[in-house]
């Protein structure tokens, strides 16, 4: 059975993600996503990247080190658990690959955020969600597509979650 769950992004866990994923556009970007998991829905309160990640133009890696170090961290500055984790891929494709699956199913989270970044060339919509997914443009630069899938451990699954974002309005206005 499909879940049921969405993901309500704040506009400080966007933004991070999605500049995040513009500054190395044509490489890959990796990070964690701050929030809360509910029964029904997770909530990104914030997205912080890995700097130090080993990228390449179809893959990024962090060593193990370096995701337990920033988790230590994490778990001395904030109240605001690990949810999830994000990454990008530059100009394709829309789903994750066969080792984004399998490092998901790894690290033992259950929720992954694929952003896809284009260069657009024009000034496009503005920013909407359609597909249980939230895209727009960034200026007449880039066009940003979020994804978010969850891991359903019981089924071995992945599956499409919708995306929502409460501060759409504000964004088209920028």
């Amino acid at each position: 059975m499909p879940s049921r769950r969405n993901l309500t992004i704040s506009e400080q866990a966007l933004v991070q993600m999605v500049t995040s994923s513009i500054e190395v556009y044509k490489k890959e970007a990796i990070g964690l996503i701050l929030g809360q998991k509910h029964k029904k829905h997770y909530l990104a309160k914030d997205a912080i990247n890995f700097q130090s990640a080993k990228r390449g133009y179809v893959s990024v890696d962090v060593p193990q080190a370096r995701i337990n170090r920033l988790n230590y961290v994490l778990g001395r500055l904030t109240d605001s658990r690990v949810i999830g984790d994000f990454h990008s891929h530059p100009d394709f494709p829309e789903t994750l690959s066969s080792t984004d699956k399998e490092d998901l199913k790894v690290s033992g989270l259950t929720l992954t955020v694929l952003t896809v970044v284009r260069k657009a060339g024009r000034k496009g919509h503005d920013w909407h969600i359609k597909d249980k997914a939230l895209s727009g443009f960034v200026g007449n630069r880039y066009h940003v597509k979020l994804l978010a899938f969850e891991y359903d451990k019981k089924a071995g699954k992945f599956f499409r979650i919708k995306i929502v974002c409460p501060h759409l309005k504000k964004l088209n206005r920028l």
